[in-house]
């Protein structure tokens, strides 16, 4: 019981590394405990009346878009905001990916969504509906995380979307492409693998475009 628990502590310590190492290391978005550039759009009222119940009973900052996305009736952003407390005072800082369909909203970190992968044995047929990957989908484990795994091709498009318009409005908070470049593109050793394979294609797809392009 004792090394089950010790091993769990050590996993949550190594992914918790990872997702810092991640923050660092890809700017487009911040996740951990660095703040977002305040030149971020802030989300809609009408989104976080919504959105009440899945943000939470808190007194909160703005909170800022990374992402906004819709795909036939479901849309999707991802934000980020500091959660007050009113009872105990204290802070929660986090990215969160919200998913509004219809009248509905609900909500769960961001982290996960950006770090689903494909099925290990391909994919096979489309879904009705493509949705990013959430807390509904399927999963498979790997030594330290247990991962969303996309449902479909389309979904596996659509979440390569949704990242590519976070570099859109990454660019344009950063004042344009070349001073986004110059932290985004860091050398290839330091794009560290750490679990986000889609995030990361991207960014450096992105990186190996000629500027402007």
């Amino acid at each position: 019981m004792f090394t089950k628990l010790m091993q769990l502590i050590v996993a949550d310590f190594l992914l918790m590394i990872a997702a810092e190492c991640y923050a660092q290391y890809n700017p487009i978005l911040m996740i951990g405990t660095n703040r977002p550039n305040s030149h971020y759009e802030v989300l809609p009222q009408d989104v976080r009346s919504k959105c009440t119940r899945a943000i939470g009973p808190y007194k909160t900052d703005p909170f800022v878009v990374y992402a906004h996305i819709r795909k036939s009736s479901y849309e999707y952003y991802a934000e980020w905001g500091t959660n007050k407390n009113r009872k105990d005072d204290e802070y929660d800082q986090g990215a969160t990916l919200l998913e509004i369909h219809g009248r509905e909203c609900k909500s769960w970190e961001l982290e996960g969504t950006l770090m689903a992968v494909p099925p290990r044995n391909g994919y096979h047929g489309s879904t009705s509906e493509a949705r990013l990957p959430g807390d509904d989908s399927p999963t498979e484990d790997s030594p330290l995380v247990r991962h969303f795994v996309f449902r479909s091709a389309e979904e596996e498009s659509l979440l390569r979307e949704f990242i590519r318009d976070t570099i859109y409005r990454a660019i344009k908070t950063y004042g344009g492409d070349t001073p986004f470049r110059a932290v985004a593109c860091k050398p290839q050793e330091e794009l560290t693998d750490s679990g986000f394979i889609v995030v990361l294609q991207e960014l450096k797809s992105y990186c190996s475009r000629a500027p402007g392009k």
